[in-house]
């Protein structure tokens, strides 16, 4: 008997170690795993043995196989535990670990199952016919360790009625149904859910309370697949996440959740249903989720049902904006709740109370986030534009310092000063408002103001990344030591106008190549500083720059940066050029002066042809001129000759030459200072080509003018009179004499007789009356050289001695 025993005993191991695939029968009629007699090839012991059955089961010991299955034609079959045994499935050598091929029939699972596979996803799949299902009891335990597809196409289906866990994925195979019963809880599964394909539904009747999708936990399509839904129907049981990808996604709510967690959206929408019975559906603050280019469209919306978070900061603006309930406008209150409620915000107090300085931040407001065009704002903080706005008003108040307005996605702030008389307003002392973002003044009044109210040194300054669009006449104020700052671009057609003994600079980032309305000086003492940088425009080629009242004054840092027109009329305008300008536009004038102050470093200062400008009575005074450096045109017809005369330089007239320059004539005579040989020519007297009149030549060389000269062929050297003419000879008595020189005399004085009359004797008496005799006597016809080089400097009486009579002749000797 014992050795009988022995030899049962070994077949039995042999076969039980040996025994890959087996039919569980129930042959032995206990149902139990654990009886050799209940299998067609022994009781399956590896993990790779592969088992179907054909009738329900009781696993009565812990057992390790690759693959369990119902075959085709034996009726629904459950398997269960006797003794809490567990069942793990590792998948090995097949591709559906679990698989019911019997049609119309259940395979029940109501046992603790664990999926321990290595390989990379495994599938459980319910195949045949008909209402062919896959069932996960009510006293089910699932672990998933790897992902796993779920796959029941059709009219077939996959039931979870127990506990699952693990954190491999829960993946939805296309077409397929999934449901969790009543008595399912996934609290502690942590893998998350992925529905492929086309098609699929997801459907969770959890009960109250328990947990269908846990909080941290997503549920998400495939990023190519579409069709898909999601219903929940137990109370409180969907707290994790909810991704839409590329399409739509269905999700269902026909019960009420109190913690459902985020929306994350792709491009695609993610249409939420909700039955009226539904009276609250709160989701997690999603300000922080990334809401891309889809919506959130609900059907069956109903006010302050649905919430976000727990004040309004639970969505951004821009998130709202992506809430679709058929055409009307979404908001959030304090609670979180989304409705369609308007509350009209006319005014309100940005003091940034949220921290992220962001304008679609309710916390950040003191009454709300402002959104009729009618609003006014406050700002008692720098904010950050995060979304599109449109207001009435924005202003600084005192006592909060400096405050910046920006963008951070190139959101745009539309100003429309409905209501009010300066929709930009600086209150603060001594502190700068700074725009740095995109701004459209859009106004139906006919002027607006831009206004430094504040003491001090207080400014508005439009940044560097600003660009400001005026589509009115805008007028701007900043008087005593205020400023407006221009820093970045300006558009618009309306006229940008600078009030009475205001300030405005245009930094070096400023460009007005885009402006194409007025750049005017609108009141008494208005300036303007252009610092605008070399290869942008303060004012474009074209453009206006108006006088509308007197004491302007503009200051042209920059080279090349005034290109357009001027125009004073009845006003005084002064412009400091401090670098070169060559294309500057045309003047016109009326009655008062336009000055220019021109800089010692300027060399260039080129307008267009002014010939056909209005220059009326007016005149322009140039300080600093010098010649060939202010060029009107190409050419000598850049100015008219009555506009040279209406050109003020200091002294004398302007005169334009055959390439447009212009030169100076001091003495107004005609010819140019570079030319004229006679700078100082009384005024109206006729000149030659060399710019000399006769009141300025000596022709014959004698002392007097050619205009006072009536001896103008004087012989060289000889003393004459005022009036150009040979001087009295100074003698006693002249008879045989006719002239006598130089005279002053040097070393010789030539004397020339008359009627060549015959000298007998020449000598000089001095002022002592001493007797002096020359150095020699020379008599040559009717001329007696005398040399004098030996009498010293003085005045002489020279006495000369002819046959008949003595004449005598004062002469003076300088050496």
């Amino acid at each position: 008997m014992k050795k009988l025993y022995l030899i049962l005993s070994f077949l039995i191991i042999n076969s039980i170690s040996f025994s890959q695939t087996t039919t569980f029968t129930n042959d032995g009629g206990d149902k139990l795993w654990s009886n050799p007699s209940n299998w067609t090839a022994g009781i399956p012991n590896s993990s790779n043995s592969k088992i179907t059955l054909k009738n329900s089961v009781i696993l009565d010991v812990n057992a390790e196989i690759g693959q369990i299955k119902l075959a085709g034609g034996f009726g629904s079959v459950t398997v269960t535990s006797g003794n809490n045994s567990i069942l793990t499935i590792t998948g090995q050598g097949v591709t559906q670990p679990i698989q019911n091929n019997s049609s119309n029939e259940d395979l029940n699972l109501n046992l603790k199952v664990v999926l321990s596979s290595s390989d990379v996803i495994e599938t459980f799949q319910a195949s045949a016919a008909g209402t062919c299902s896959i069932t996960f009891g009510s006293s089910s335990d699932l672990t998933l360790n790897v992902a796993t597809k779920f796959m029941a196409q059709n009219s077939r289906s996959i039931n979870m009625n127990g506990i699952m866990r693990g954190n491999g994925q829960f993946r939805v195979g296309a077409a397929s149904k999934i449901n969790f019963g009543s008595t399912s809880e996934n609290s502690s599964f942590t893998g998350g859910f992925k529905m492929l394909g086309n098609n699929s539904e997801l459907t969770s009747n959890t009960s109250e309370n328990g947990t269908f999708l846990p909080e941290n936990v997503l549920i998400e399509p495939d990023a190519s697949s579409t069709g898909h839904s999601i219903t929940i129907n137990g109370e409180n049981t969907l707290k994790g996440n909810i991704k839409t990808t590329t399409n739509t996604l269905s999700l269902n709510i026909n019960k009420n959740q109190s913690s459902a967690g985020l929306i994350f959206l792709g491009s695609g929408n993610l249409n939420l249903t909700m039955i009226a019975a539904v009276t609250n559906l709160a989701f997690a603050d999603n300000s922080s989720s990334t809401w891309g280019n889809g919506e959130l469209v609900v059907t069956g919306f109903q006010n302050n049902v649905i919430s976000f978070g727990t004040n309004a900061s639970g969505l951004t603006s821009e998130q709202l904006s992506k809430i679709n309930v058929g055409g009307t406008t979404i908001i959030i209150n304090s609670s979180g709740e989304i409705s369609t409620e308007v509350i009209v915000v006319t005014q309100s107090t940005f003091n940034n109370a949220g921290g992220d300085k962001l304008w679609s931040n309710i916390i950040n407001w003191s009454n709300g986030i402002p959104n009729v065009s009618t609003a006014k704002v406050t700002l008692n903080d720098s904010l950050i534009l995060d979304v599109n706005a449109e207001i009435g008003q924005i202003k600084l108040v005192g006592g909060f310092g400096n405050a910046s307005v920006s963008s951070n996605n190139n959101s745009t702030l539309t100003i429309t000063g409905e209501g009010v008389t300066a929709p930009i307003q600086n209150n603060g002392l001594n502190v700068d408002l700074n725009l740095n973002l995109k701004i459209i003044l859009s106004s139906l009044d006919d002027i607006e103001n831009f206004q430094v109210n504040g003491g001090g040194t207080s400014s508005i300054a439009f940044g560097e990344n600003s660009d400001l669009t005026i589509n009115v006449p805008t007028k701007l104020l900043a008087q005593g030591n205020k400023t407006i700052d221009m820093n970045g671009v300006i558009r618009g057609l309306g006229q940008f106008q600078i009030a009475g003994n205001s300030k405005v600079i245009f930094g070096n980032t400023s460009n007005n190549s885009n402006f194409n309305g007025v750049l005017e000086f609108f009141g008494s003492g208005a300036s303007i500083t252009a610092n605008t940088s070399s290869g942008n425009s303060f004012l474009d080629n074209s453009k206006k720059l108006l006088v509308s009242n007197t004491g302007a004054s503009l200051k042209l840092n920059e080279s090349n940066i005034l290109n357009g027109n001027i125009e004073i009329g009845d006003n005084n305008l002064s412009i400091d050029v401090i670098a070169n300008q060559d294309s500057i536009g045309t003047i016109t004038i009326g009655n008062d002066t336009l000055k220019i102050n021109i800089d010692t470093a300027v060399t260039q200062l080129s307008f267009t042809d002014n010939s056909l400008s209005n220059w009326g009575s007016g005149t322009i005074t140039i300080i600093g001129f010098q010649d060939n450096l202010i060029r009107f045109g190409t050419n000598e017809n850049g100015l008219t000759s009555n506009q040279l005369e209406q050109i003020n330089i200091g002294l004398g007239s302007v005169k334009i030459n055959n390439l447009g320059y212009l030169f100076g004539d001091d003495d107004s005579d005609g010819v140019i200072n570079t030319e004229d040989q006679c700078s100082d020519t009384p005024t109206g007297e006729t000149v030659d080509q060399n710019g000399c009149s006769n009141s300025q030549k000596d022709t014959d060389g004698d002392g007097v003018n050619d205009d006072k000269d009536e001896c103008p062929d004087t012989i060289s050297g000889e003393n004459v009179d005022v009036k150009g003419c040979p001087l009295p000879l100074f003698i006693e008595s002249v008879t045989f004499i006719k002239n006598i020189y130089p005279n002053p005399a040097k070393n010789y004085i030539n004397l020339i007789l008359k009627n060549k009359s015959k000298i007998k004797d020449i000598y000089f008496i001095n002022f002592n009356g001493k007797l002096l005799n020359p150095k020699s006597i020379n008599q040559l016809n009717g001329i007696i050289n005398i040399n004098i080089s030996n009498l010293k400097d003085g005045i002489y009486l020279l006495s000369i001695h002819s046959e008949k009579e003595v004449n005598k002749i004062k002469v003076i000797i300088e050496k």
